[in-house]
């Protein structure tokens, strides 16, 4: 009997790693594209935590250089701040 329960549990231990070989190490087979980055806008909307609106938005351009874009509404109007930015691909691409 405990012969038994000992080959159930190599054998759920060697299903158990054999699952776990299966996944995709998405670092190699993620390749940085300029067509996804560049030349679209990003924006995120939330709320402060004084509750007034806000718009964040990102902006890649292909020759390295970027925009950041933080819009704050509140009852005076609109404050918008525009930063430029330089990036580049971490593995040199």
């Amino acid at each position: 009997m405990k012969t038994l329960n000992v080959g159930k549990i190599l054998l759920l231990c060697a299903f158990v790693i054999g699952l776990a070989s299966c996944g995709d190490d998405v670092y190699y087979t993620m390749e940085n594209d300029d067509k996804k980055l560049c030349d679209r806008t990003w924006i995120d909307e939330y709320e402060t935590e004084e509750g007034l609106p806000c718009t964040y938005q990102l902006r890649f351009y292909k020759d390295n250089q970027g925009q950041e874009v933080t819009t704050t509404y509140d009852a005076g109007g609109k404050v918008i701040i525009d930063r430029g930015f330089t990036w580049r691909w971490t593995d040199g691409k």
